[in-house]
Parts: structure tokens; sequence; C-alpha cells
């Protein structure tokens, strides 16, 4: 049981890391939107800038679906000691 408490809090760490770096990330999203939205003639550079942060999002949500999944499974008693390997 100890082992199982040692991985829950393993993965509670990482999802509560995620949700940071995601509120990060969509922060950061917003401001070049309206960075771009507030000029037309800002450089098409900053659309790959966007492109980079949503992809960056994307990665960071299925990373957050992968621990909140462990966290579940172990909570549930249903998930081994070794976990599945995250998402990349």
């Amino acid at each position: 049981m100890a082992e199982v408490a040692k991985h829950l809090a393993h993965a509670l760490f990482w999802m509560n890391a995620y949700l940071g770096m995601i509120a990060h990330t969509d922060a950061a999203l917003v401001r070049m939107r309206n960075l771009v939205g507030s000029s037309p003639d800002r450089p098409s550079g900053y659309q790959a800038d966007i492109s980079l942060l949503v992809r960056e999002l994307a990665r960071e949500l299925a990373r957050l679906g992968y621990w909140e999944t462990r966290v579940d499974l172990l909570r549930a008693g249903g998930a081994s000691a070794d976990p599945v390997q995250p998402v990349a």
C-alpha cells in the first residue's frame, strides 16, 4: 500500500505540474493572439510562434490526460506500481 501512495504522490505532482504549464502556455497564447490581432502590421513570424504554442499546448494537454488517468487508476486501486509510459 505504501508503494501505491508513493506512486499516487508522484502522479499528483506531475498532474499539478502540467496544470501549471498549461496555464502558462495558454496565457502566452492569449497574449500572442492579442498582440497579432491588435496590429495588422505585425511580422508573419508571430504566426509561427502562435503555431508553436498551439502544438505545445496540445502536447501538455495530452500529458495531463495521461497523469489524470494514472491518478484515477491509482485511487481506484486498479493501477500497477509500474506506470505506462506517458504520451510524448
